[in-house]
């Protein structure tokens, strides 16, 4: 009886590095979904498994009693388990790098709509893993220059992103800081 209960807790240990190293989230084209039941069953399994373990331990035997306890334990830590995953993936990050501001901060766009120096927009194209993307641009006023107008054509790069429209400068100007 021991050793099934503690080959049961190490299964759910293991399942529970898995979830460890590769997560509970996994992207679908271009979405995400997370896979709640793995973390789950590893929480099921190790509490299962400890608890009939300790059960053995101490001389009792196989009861329906015992049975029950097992399955209530082993039923609720399943369930917190789901719940703290959907809880989670829900919760916003705090990580500068999952903000959708930031997301393109850096990259290199071609204007495809002149900018006007107004606050008129104007747009830009950028390859982003293959895909191509296309924004309402207007220039950043975090430096405090001006930049006139920009041809289609010019390369520009992307500040910040607030909503739909990219705040960016010109890639001569970002080049000549480099």
């Amino acid at each position: 009886m021991r050793t099934a209960s503690a080959l049961i807790f190490a299964a759910g240990l293991l399942l529970a590095v898995r979830v460890m190293f590769f997560g509970v989230r996994r992207s679908v084209g271009a979405d995400f979904t997370n896979r709640a039941s793995r973390l789950a069953a590893a929480a099921a399994l190790a509490v299962g498994g400890a608890t009939s373990y300790v059960w053995a331990s101490l001389g009792g035997g196989l009861t329906a009693g015992w049975a029950a306890l097992v399955l209530v334990l082993s039923g609720v830590a399943a369930a917190g388990a789901w719940w703290l995953v959907r809880v989670s993936a829900a919760a916003g990050s705090a990580d500068p790098e999952d903000d959708p501001r930031f997301m393109y901060q850096g990259f290199v766009g071609r204007v495809v709509r002149p900018i006007q120096e107004t606050d008129s927009d104007g747009r830009i194209a950028l390859q982003v893993d293959g895909r191509s993307l296309e924004l309402d641009a207007r220039w950043s006023q975090a430096s405090g220059a001006t930049f006139g107008t920009a041809a289609v054509g010019t390369e520009v790069v992307i500040e910040v992103v607030e909503g739909d429209v990219a705040y960016v400068e010109p890639w001569a100007l970002v080049e000549g800081r480099l």
